[in-house]
C-alpha cells in the first residue's frame, strides 16, 4: 500500500517483486511518500523509507 503521510493512495499487487502506483491525487506542494508491504507466504513484510517530494502546479501557457 502506498501512502502520502498517513493518507492511503492505494494498494497495488506485487508482480515479480515490484509494485508501482500511478496517481493524479497529489495536489501541488510538498508530500511525504512511502509504501508498506504486509508480506505473504514467499515475501517478508517491508516498509520503505519516506521520500519527500514536491509536486509542481500544472501551468497553462498561451503560445498565440
Amino acid at each position: 500500500e502506498f501512502f502520502d503521510g498517513a493518507t492511503s493512495l492505494g494498494a497495488v499487487a506485487l508482480v515479480g517483486g515490484v509494485s508501482e502506483l500511478t496517481t493524479n491525487a497529489l495536489a501541488a506542494g510538498p508530500h511525504t511518500l512511502g509504501a508498506v508491504y504486509s508480506g505473504d507466504a514467499t515475501n517478508t513484510a517491508a516498509t520503505s523509507a519516506d521520500q519527500a517530494v514536491s509536486v509542481l502546479a500544472e501551468a497553462t501557457v498561451d503560445l498565440a
